[in-house]
């Protein structure tokens, strides 16, 4: 089940960045294991994704091309939200059992 899902977590990133930018658009997440939430800057330049493996990517929407990977937690990283004027970003942490954390 976890090799689905992250099969179908990369699949909806190549979607997703498809119908933004236009099918010659490709994405490699590069994230080992499942990507758990993506999110597009507010310009539309950046596209920033994480997953289960802990980290933060940062990838130029236009060419794909990895940014930055931030290693932000051991623990599996659920949600990203933009802020909408300043260069942040705040990832909610799942330490299962129902347990989240927000890290901005």
């Amino acid at each position: 089940m976890g090799e689905r899902r992250s099969i179908l977590s990369i699949t909806l990133l190549l979607i997703i960045a498809g119908i933004a930018f236009g099918d010659r658009t490709i994405v490699n997440s590069g994230h080992i294991g499942a990507v758990n939430d993506m999110a597009l800057s507010v310009d539309g330049r950046v596209l920033i994704s994480v997953g289960v493996d802990g980290t933060v990517r940062e990838f130029d929407a236009a060419t794909g091309v990895l940014r930055r990977r931030l290693q932000a937690s051991p623990l599996p990283l659920t949600r990203i939200a933009v802020h909408p004027t300043l260069p942040r970003v705040a990832v909610v942490e799942s330490a299962g059992v129902g347990a989240r954390f927000l890290s901005v």
